[in-house]
């Protein structure tokens, strides 16, 4: 059965952000349809909603439209040789986007694309997700998540920062990333070091 296109929102996104409550239910949502996908129960092939930006997304200047994934791009990044991954690295995605570690302007691309830095591990490595907005066949405009994969590359990371792309960060949490990649390779020492300052002085 081919995708749908298109899925048809409820959602009224709030200037103020999606609240924790609203999307902890997004999430309950999300991974049930995610059970069914790896139960092979699935019959319900529109996009998978996750939600309204968060006060934090939008602080990261994310439009505040609701963000949507299809099924396909999930199994396109899934099956791709340099970024495997399965169904199950990706549930509760909804809470792990709306509460994220930091957020940059693409490296890759001209347009107004954001890269999350998430909690969401695999394999030891942080998934980030792409977004972008979107014009669905209907006409109306979301949050598409144009790539989601975990990043085996500290190092590129740490780059985006020192590029000058970093928009938005939660302190707690990158100081944190930091310190874990710190304790995995000693290749990351000075360029910690140089994000760490960057960081400060952007306080």
């Amino acid at each position: 059965m081919k995708e749908a296109e298109d899925a048809n929102y409820c959602h009224v996104c709030s200037a103020e952000g999606s609240s924790n409550a609203i999307i902890r239910g997004v999430n309950n949502t999300y991974n049930e349809r995610i059970k069914e996908i790896l139960c092979g129960s699935n019959i319900n092939f529109a996009p998978l909603d996750l939600g309204c930006p968060s006060k934090m997304l939008l602080s990261g200047n994310i439009p505040n439209l609701p963000i949507q994934i299809s099924v396909s791009k999930l199994k396109e990044k899934m099956n791709d040789a340099k970024h495997r991954y399965k169904f199950i690295d990706v549930i509760h995605l909804p809470e792990y986007l709306s509460q994220p570690i930091a957020i940059f302007r693409s490296a890759t691309t001209i347009d107004d694309t954001k890269v999350i830095l998430t909690d969401m591990v695999c394999n030891g490595n942080n998934f980030v997700v792409a977004l972008a907005e979107w014009e669905t066949k209907s006409g109306q405009k979301i949050n598409s998540v144009r790539s989601i994969y975990p990043k085996d590359s500290p190092t590129a990371i740490m780059s985006w920062i020192i590029d000058g792309l970093l928009i938005k960060y939660d302190k707690i949490k990158i100081l944190d990333w930091f310190n874990k990649q710190q304790s995995n390779s000693a290749d990351v020492i000075k360029p910690i070091k140089e994000c760490t300052k960057i960081i400060e002085k952007m306080q």
